[in-house]
């Protein structure tokens, strides 16, 4: 939502957010950067949000300046969120994709780097409105085929075109009608969201419902509260462990 003034004109200003690392922990020590999953936000009336507009603006203007506190807090990791599991599902909406590229990413890269599997199954499931935005699309597809890691992605658009009804790597619907298909509950009525929910090609609901066992599972989501709200439910109505990413 638009932050907005005693008159109603929107706030400018100095504002701050918190974003989850996007770029693997190797990539990290071998290129000296993070990386971040970042969008220009609109509310309902097209107004953008106050950060990433400025971030999306900032140029070669007098005072266009992005200063950022180097510190990094949280425990929203598999080490500390996935233990004593077998299997792990990751479910990002929009730019909660960006803690589950980082994971992913690390693990394919000790994999292929001589690792060993730990014997734990992951599937990710992201969705976003467009297949525009679903950002590292081709990267986990590649993970995903390459079987380094014991992964399934499964991605899905919440706003459909027809392009996207022929596209064999994404599904339709958002992520938690998409969990809510797997388990085979209803699907929860929300606005733009008609959609009956599917899932790409290479992978049925029996297929990622098989990998999720509720006494060795746990789902950690990042993204839309509302979302995550539901997705709670789905997981404590099917008796699996749930952990979230507070800000």
């Amino acid at each position: 939502m638009t932050d907005h003034d005693d008159s109603g004109a929107a706030k400018h200003g100095r504002v701050t957010h918190s974003y989850s690392i996007a770029s693997a922990p190797f990539e990290t020590a071998e290129k000296g950067y993070l990386e971040f999953y970042v969008v220009l936000e609109r509310d309902e009336l097209g107004e953008p949000g106050r950060l990433t507009e400025s971030m999306f603006r900032i140029g070669p203007a007098p005072g266009g300046t992005l200063t950022y506190v180097n510190r990094i807090v949280g425990d929203f990791t598999l080490v500390k969120r996935a233990r004593a599991v077998r299997s792990v599902l990751l479910v990002g909406t929009g730019t909660g994709l960006a803690p589950f590229r980082s994971m992913i990413k690390e693990l394919d890269f000790k994999a292929s780097d001589g690792g060993t599997n730990d014997g734990i199954s992951y599937t990710l499931i992201h969705t976003n409105r467009s297949r525009e935005e679903l950002a590292y699309h081709e990267e986990l597809l590649e993970i995903e085929a390459a079987r380094r890691v014991d992964f399934v992605y499964v991605a899905s658009v919440s706003r459909p075109t027809s392009r996207d009804l022929l596209d064999p790597t994404i599904g339709r619907g958002r992520a938690n009608n998409v969990l809510r298909y797997v388990f085979g509950m209803p699907h929860r009525e929300q606005q733009g969201a008609a959609t009956e929910p599917t899932l790409p090609r290479h992978v049925t609901a029996d297929d990622v419902r098989r990998r999720l066992d509720p006494a060795c599972t746990v789902i950690l989501t990042c993204g839309n509260p509302a979302l995550m709200a539901d997705i709670e439910f789905i997981a404590r109505s099917n008796q699996i462990r749930f952990e979230k990413e507070d800000w």
